[in-house]
């Protein structure tokens, strides 16, 4: 006769400590019970009895303590005691994307009740802990058992930290082997030298002399320069050190603010789909190019990817709250354009009635206005005038469309060409994410989705601009390939083969991503040349040394090309030997000049001779190793008048 298929009635009760679940099968069996319960909160049950096969198959609300959980039959039963990683009451037992079943109860008998308060029913029924297919699912309580207590804690650290220390060595790293930034950057990288160095002569402040084509906000600057200032402090007066390091240190500074967003990211990514796939994360994020190296870069989509980041956190733990006031501040202050991401995420919220719709309406509200207060009276000092800069960006890109005059992309080149580029092996462990995890990976899904989509739209596109979605991507990466892993020991040769290809993959990914940092490093010809130009006249980058300093006074001219292409005011001398000028246009006399970059290796009218050629990264190539090309970009000329 044909087994037939049943769903099992099952009631629940909440504490702060465990669910006590109840699966109401008179006259089961022990022998004829099979339960198998995750840590990631997956728990499948099926019992049989006569031709009857009854199944429960649940995704748990949060992540739980397997080894500490157990489970047993009596004569009307099966009772399983689920213990939590948490202790916090559940508003429901399966994630929130799952429907409540028409066969799932509420046990109002023992909602309210703690373990020493059961009923002699319960108390009577034999339980036993879960058999876990890797030893690793063990709590932190079970470890204690079986490991001395500095061992555990060397694990633990390891489990915890280390992934994070790795990323901020290799962010550091990065600064190390390209510390010059580019125009995307040149407004930050000026403002936290001028909070520096200028301090409160505001007149001095660079965004004076060139203001951009819209203003920016100073308070990410302000931030980052406030932390570093002791070390600058340190440097300058201490170590007699020239402006340089201090552009390494403000980087190094801007950096670990990320690491730290991201490790807090991360770890709650493993509190809610387990401790490896938190691993995975660090590890894909470690072996892709793009988050590490932008990470310490001073662009206006980074300093609000940090709140991003931490918003992410409690989206995570559906605190909507917290989201709304972090991503508002953070919409109205730093990025304007964020509120494509924001619209999503809460109406998702909203849709699946996750969060009331007045109680968001005032919290948005609320947050905004603080926001603005905030960036009008900070922002306002700094400018010189009334002044609300993401308002004007806001209108510069959309109301205006001027971000068309910065290059044009198709609909779907996020989705065909900066998305793949980033993520890498991460494109097809997403989709393997999906398909075991659909249920619990959506609420996360369709914003991400929609604030890609919705970005689409405009003309202008860059990989930066959607920095804040490849953390989520990544994680539904590491969702996949955390369950690609777990199954690991029940996989046939050809599961395995495909496994160790998305390590090997994984492997490449990480060694192609140092070798595009070194390609990276002669994308910035205009901080090299000046650095050189230094160095030709005998000058100390790092230390001030009046002994050493060269003769006469030089003024130097900057071209356009170096001024985008990596100089910064931390790369000038502070000494009245040494002037600089970026004067745009043409000029008709370079004889105020001594030194000139230049593009242009004729320029001058034959009073000035190349002394030097800085080359730059101008393109890829398969005909050598490595795969790439340089070509002299930028000349350093000297008058001929003067001699070395």
């Amino acid at each position: 006769m044909a087994t037939i298929k049943r769903s099992a009635i099952y009631k629940w009760a909440d504490s702060k400590e465990q669910i006590l679940l109840t699966i109401e099968i008179p006259g089961i069996q022990r022998k004829n019970v099979k339960v198998h319960l995750t840590p990631d909160g997956l728990f499948d049950f099926t019992a049989t009895k006569g031709d009857i096969v009854y199944q429960v198959n649940l995704s748990l609300r949060e992540r739980i303590r397997a080894a500490d959980s157990e489970w047993g039959v009596n004569d009307r039963n099966v009772v399983v005691k689920i213990r939590k990683l948490e202790p916090e009451r559940w508003k429901s037992l399966q994630i929130p994307s799952i429907k409540k079943p028409p066969f799932e109860k509420v046990d109002w008998d023992h909602m309210e009740l703690d373990s020493s308060d059961e009923e002699d029913d319960y108390k009577k029924t034999q339980m036993e802990p879960f058999i876990l297919d890797n030893p690793s699912d063990f709590s932190y309580e079970s470890l204690q058992k079986f490991a001395p207590t500095n061992k555990l804690r060397i694990q633990i650290y390891f489990e915890d930290y280390f992934l994070d220390v790795l990323i901020l060595i290799a962010v550091w790293l990065q600064i190390w082997i390209a510390p010059y930034t580019k125009v995307e950057e040149s407004f930050n990288t000026q403002a936290m030298h001028d909070i520096l160095f200028h301090r409160t002569d505001l007149a001095s402040y660079d965004h004076h002399e060139f203001p951009g084509v819209v203003p920016r906000t100073f308070l990410g600057a302000l931030i980052v320069a406030f932390l570093s200032s002791p070390f600058v402090f340190i440097t300058r007066t201490f170590l007699q050190m020239t402006k340089l390091p201090s552009l390494y240190i403000v980087r190094g500074v801007l950096g670990l603010l990320l690491t730290l967003c991201f490790s807090l990211f991360r770890k709650e990514v493993g509190r809610k789909f387990g401790k490896d796939t938190a691993v995975w994360l660090g590890l894909l994020t470690l072996s892709q190019f793009h988050l590490t190296f932008y990470m310490s870069r001073p662009l206006p989509n980074i300093f609000a990817l940090g709140p991003t980041l931490i918003a992410f956190t409690f989206w995570l733990r559906e605190k909507y709250r917290e989201v709304t006031w972090i991503l508002a501040i953070t919409t109205i202050i730093v990025r304007s354009d964020l509120c494509i991401l924001v619209l999503p995420i809460l109406l998702e919220a909203l849709i699946f009635k996750r969060v009331g719709f007045f109680k968001l309406i005032s919290w948005g509200i609320t947050a905004a206005i603080v926001g603005l207060l905030t960036s009008v009276l900070i922002d306002s000092i700094f400018w010189g005038r009334f002044v609300w800069p993401e308002g004007e960006l806001l209108a510069f890109n959309v109301l205006h469309n001027k971000s068309s005059d910065y290059g044009v992309s198709p609909f779907h080149w996020y989705f065909t060409s900066a998305l793949p580029r980033s993520l890498m092996v991460s494109i097809p462990l997403l989709f393997v994410a999906l398909y075991f995890d659909f249920q619990r990976l959506k609420p996360y899904l369709l914003p991400v989705v929609a604030f890609i989509c919705l970005y689409s739209f405009l003309p202008h596109k860059e990989l930066r601009f959607i920095f804040s979605a490849i953390p989520i991507f990544n994680m539904f990466a590491a969702v996949g390939i955390g369950r690609l892993w777990r199954n690991r020991q029940k996989y046939n040769f050809l599961k395995w083969l495909v496994l160790f290809s998305v390590l090997v993959v994984i492997i490449l990914g990480f060694i192609s991503a140092w070798g595009m940092v070194w390609v990276s490093s002669y994308n910035y010809p205009g901080g090299s040349a000046l650095t050189a130009l230094h160095k030709i006249k005998g000058e100390d980058i790092v230390f001030h040394n009046a002994h050493h300093e060269s003769p006469g006074v030089h003024y130097v001219h900057i071209c356009n090309l170096a001024a985008i292409s990596g100089v910064s005011r931390f790369l000038e001398l502070d000494t009245p030997k040494w002037r600089y000028s970026k004067q745009e246009g043409v000029i008709s006399d370079y004889s105020q000049f001594t030194h000139l970059l230049s593009e242009n290796s004729t320029v001058g009218d034959g009073r000035f001779y190349e002394v030097a050629r800085v080359e730059g990264f101008s393109g890829l190539t398969f005909e050598k190793f490595p795969p790439f090309k340089t070509a002299p970009l930028i000349s350093i000329m000297e008058k001929t008048h003067r001699k070395f």
